[in-house]
C-alpha cells in the first residue's frame, strides 16, 4: 500500500506516505444488464447467465514474471452475482451459489483488505443475510459472532445451497477501503474484502462473478472474461483482490512490453490521456524490464480524483487503486507518479514475492510479520528509482527526495528505539505505517538505498538490490512461495559475495543510526546536515500573578509545556507543569530558557533545576543529537571518482526492454 497522505513520504494521511479523455461510444443497454467484464477494462455487455462450469482461466504459468497455481484444481465453482437496486440506496444485493457441502457451512466477512494492515469492521456493513436450498426452501441463519454466518443445511435439498444478503456501500468519497454506490451520479466501487462474503474453508475453490447494472452503466474489473460475460478468479484470494469500478469513468489505453494496461479515471476526470498513456509505459517497462517479465497478463490502474481528501494507493494482483486530491490534468504530479510506480512495483514487491504470512491469507484475524519494510519501504525507494530510470525525472531530483526522507528520520526519536522488524510486526497498532512514531516506509526506503549502494561498492558494481529482489522473485515467487524469515539476508549475502546479516542486523533488527558518509561517497553523493542538540522538551510562559502583572512573555518564568517520550527530558522526569529554576545553574526566564535549549549541543552533560508541587528537584541527562538544515547533492563528474561515476551511470540506467526504447522519456527524450 502507499500511504494515505499530504505526501508520500510524510506521515499517514494510504497510510503516511498513500495517491481525461471524454468517453467515447458508450452502448446503451437494457435497464439491468448483467455486466461480466473486459479484458481489464470497461464493459458494458448484454446480460449471460451464471455457468457452473466450464474451462478454467488461470495465470501465466511458467516463465519470467509468472504466476504457478500449486493448489489443486476444484471443478465446482462458487458463483457470486452483485445488483444494484436504485430503491435502496447506498447498497449493493449479493447473491451465492455454491454446491451442498457434506458438513457444515459457515459464511465470514474478512476483519481486514490484504494491503492495508489495519481491523475493518466490514461486519457493521452486511444486512438482512438470508439462505435457501436449490428447491428455494428458507434455512436457518445463526449469526452467533460478529464476523461469521453458520448455515444449517441439514433439511437441504438439491445440489446448491444459495445465499443472499446487502452490503452497505457508503465508504467516503468515490471508494477506497471499503464500497460505495450513488444511483443519482452514475458511480460505484467494490472493495471485495468489504463486500463478498466466504465459505469458511473453501477460499481455494474457484469463483464467478456476474455484475447487473443499471443502463448505461460501465464495469471495469481485473479478472479474466470468459465467453459467456462471467468473470472468472483462481480462488476467493483472487475474487476479492479484484477491484470492480462501476457506473461512468474515462479510460485510456496503453502497452508497455508487449502487456496491455487500462486506466479508469472516476470522479475529477480532467487529464491528458497522450501524456499520462506516455507517463504510465514508460514506468511500466522499466518495472518489467528490471525483472525480466510481468506476473499479469494485463493490468487495470483506477483512479479516484477529488471529494475525499486524502492521497495514496491499495495494491492489488493485476491493478490497483488510487485516489488523487487533484485532478490528473498533464501528469506531472510527483503524487501521481511516484503513487503510481509504487502500486505497479507492489504487483511484484508484496504480491508475488511476498512474506510469509501474506498469502494464503488468514483473513479472520491481524497477521503479522517482520518484513512490511521490505514490502512497502523497498517498494517506495523503486518507485523514486524507476521515475529516474524512466527518463520522467532527474537524478538531482532523486537526491531531493532522499534528503527529505533522512530529514524525516532524522527528526524521528522513535528511530532510537523501535526496530524496523518491530514496526512491521506492529503495523496493526500503527496505523499500517509503522509503529510508535517510526515510519517503515521512510526508514524502510532509506536502508534499501544503503544496501543497494553498499552491494554496488563493495562488488565493483556487479551486484546492486536488483538482484537481490530478481533473487527472491526467482526462488519464491516463480514458485507462488512466501519466502521465510532469513531469506532476504541469504539473498543479500548471494548477491555481496559475503554474509551481510550484520548489516541487517544494525539496521533492521536493531536501532543502529544509518552510517551514510562512506556509502554515499562511493557513489557520488554527498550529505550535509548540521548537528545540534536537544532534551526533548518545550516551554510557554508562566501566567500572569494578578492583573497587576505587566511583564513580557518572555520576562516570565519558564513552564514546562511539552515532554517528548523518546527523548532525554522524560529519562529526566521532566513533566509538564513543572516550572524551571537554572539549567546548568544559570537562572532562567521563559525567553532565556527557550534560546538555551534551542542551541544546546549534542552528547554533553544537562542539569535543570525545578520546582514541583513545592519541592525543588535537580534532573540531570544527556543532550541527544538532532539535525537540520539537510542537503544531498550528486557531485560534479571532475570531484568524484571514476568508480562512483560507474556506480551512478548503473544507478539510474534504463532497465527498460530494448522494444520500449523509443518510449519518449528513453534516451532524453522529453516526456
Amino acid at each position: 500500500m502507499n500511504d494515505l497522505s499530504p505526501r508520500r513520504i510524510g506521515p499517514f494521511a494510504c497510510p503516511p506516505r498513500i495517491a481525461a479523455a471524454p468517453a467515447r461510444g458508450r452502448r446503451s443497454m437494457s435497464p439491468v444488464t448483467a455486466i461480466a467484464g473486459l479484458l481489464l477494462a470497461i464493459a458494458a455487455t448484454p446480460a449471460a447467465p451464471a455457468a457452473s462450469g466450464g474451462p478454467r482461466t488461470g495465470q501465466i504459468a511458467g516463465g519470467a514474471g509468472a504466476r504457478v497455481a500449486i493448489r489443486g484444481e476444484p471443478t465446482q465453482r462458487i458463483a457470486y452475482t452483485v445488483s444494484i437496486d436504485p430503491r435502496r440506496a447506498r447498497h449493493f444485493a449479493i447473491h451465492v451459489e455454491m454446491p451442498r457441502p457434506a458438513g457444515s457451512l459457515v459464511f465470514a466477512i474478512p476483519a481486514w483488505t490484504p494491503g492495508y494492515y489495519q481491523i475493518l469492521h466490514y461486519e457493521a456493513g452486511i444486512d438482512r443475510v438470508r439462505a435457501r436450498d436449490e428447491t428455494g426452501r428458507p434455512l436457518a441463519v445463526t449469526h452467533d459472532s460478529p464476523r461469521t454466518w453458520a448455515i444449517d443445511t441439514s433439511q437441504a435439498s438439491g445440489g446448491k445451497i444459495l445465499l443472499d444478503y446487502d452490503v452497505a456501500a457508503a465508504d467516503k468519497g468515490l471508494g477506497f477501503f471499503g464500497s460505495m454506490v450513488d444511483f443519482n451520479r452514475r458511480t460505484g466501487y467494490i472493495n471485495g474484502a468489504s463486500a463478498f462474503l466466504y465459505a469458511v474453508g473453501e477460499t481455494a475453490a474457484p469463483v464467478s462473478l456476474t455484475v447487473t447494472l443499471p443502463q448505461d452503466w460501465q464495469c471495469a474489473v481485473p479478472l479474466d472474461r470468459e465467453p459467456t460475460g462471467i468473470y472468472r478468479a483462481d480462488s476467493y484470494d483472487e475474487l476479492i483482490d479484484s477491484p470492480v469500478q462501476l457506473g461512468a469513468f474515462d479510460t485510456v489505453a496503453f502497452q508497455a512490453s508487449g502487456v496491455p494496461f487500462r486506466c479508469i479515471i472516476a470522479g475529477d476526470r480532467r487529464a491528458e490521456p497522450a501524456r499520462l498513456r506516455r507517463v504510465l509505459a514508460a514506468i511500466a517497462s522499466e518495472e518489467i524490464g528490471l525483472f525480466g517479465g510481468a506476473p499479469f497478463r494485463k493490468y487495470l490502474f483506477i483512479y479516484h480524483v477529488g471529494e475525499a481528501g486524502f492521497i495514496g494507493g491499495l495494491e492489488h494482483r493485476a491493478s490497483t487503486v488510487i485516489h488523487l486530491d487533484d485532478p490528473i490534468g498533464d501528469a506531472n504530479d510527483d503524487e501521481l507518479i511516484t503513487t503510481s510506480a509504487h502500486e505497479l512495483f507492489h504487483a511484484w514487491n508484496v504480491k508475488r514475492i511476498r512474506p510469509e504470512g501474506l498469502g494464503p491469507f488468514d483473513y479472520s484475524a491481524a497477521v503479522r510479520t517482520p518484513s512490511l519494510w521490505f514490502a512497502e519501504g523497498v517498494t517506495d525507494y523503486y518507485a523514486d528509482l524507476t521515475t529516474v530510470r524512466a527518463g520522467i525525472r532527474t537524478p538531482q531530483w532523486f537526491a531531493e527526495q532522499m534528503a527529505q526522507r533522512i530529514r524525516l528520520l532524522d527528526g524521528t526519536p522513535a528511530r532510537s528505539k523501535v526496530t524496523l522488524e518491530e514496526a512491521s510486526r506492529h503495523a496493526w497498532e500503527g496505523r499500517s505505517e509503522g509503529y510508535d512514531g517510526l515510519s517503515y516506509y521512510v526508514k524502510g526506503c532509506l536502508v534499501g538505498w544503503l544496501l543497494d549502494l553498499q552491494l554496488r561498492e563493495m562488488t565493483g558494481d556487479a551486484h546492486s538490490l536488483d538482484d537481490v529482489i530478481r533473487d527472491l522473485d526467482r526462488r519464491f515467487g516463480a514458485a507462488d512461495t512466501a519466502y521465510p524469515p532469513g531469506a532476504l539476508a541469504e539473498a543479500i549475502e548471494r548477491a555481496a559475495g559475503r554474509d551481510q546479516a550484520p548489516l541487517l542486523e544494525r539496521y533492521a533488527a536493531a536501532t543502529d543510526e544509518i552510517a551514510w558518509g562512506q556509502a554515499l561517497n562511493a557513489a557520488g553523493f554527498q550529505l550535509s546536515r548540521q548537528e545540534d542538540g536537544t532534551i526533548g522538551m518545550s516551554v510557554q510562559p508562566e501566567p500572569p500573578v494578578d492583573e497587576t502583572d505587566d511583564r513580557e512573555e518572555a520576562d516570565r518564568a519558564a513552564i514546562v509545556q511539552r515532554v517528548d517520550p523518546d527523548l532525554p527530558a522524560a529519562a529526566m522526569d521532566l513533566r509538564p507543569g513543572d516550572r524551571i529554576l537554572t539549567i546548568d545553574g544559570n537562572e532562567v526566564t521563559c525567553g532565556l530558557a527557550g534560546a538555551i535549549l534551542r542551541s544546546l549541543p549534542a552528547r554533553v552533560p544537562i542539569q535543570v533545576v525545578v520546582e514541583r508541587h513545592g519541592r525543588t528537584l535537580t534532573l540531570r541527562g544527556i543532550t541527544a543529537p538532532q539535525y537540520s538544515h539537510h542537503a544531498l547533492v550528486i557531485l560534479p563528474e571532475a570531484a568524484r571518482p571514476a568508480a562512483a561515476s560507474r556506480i551512478l551511470k548503473e544507478l539510474f540506467a534504463s532497465r527498460a526492454p530494448r522494444e520500449d526504447a523509443a518510449i519518449p522519456g528513453r534516451n532524453g527524450q522529453p516526456l
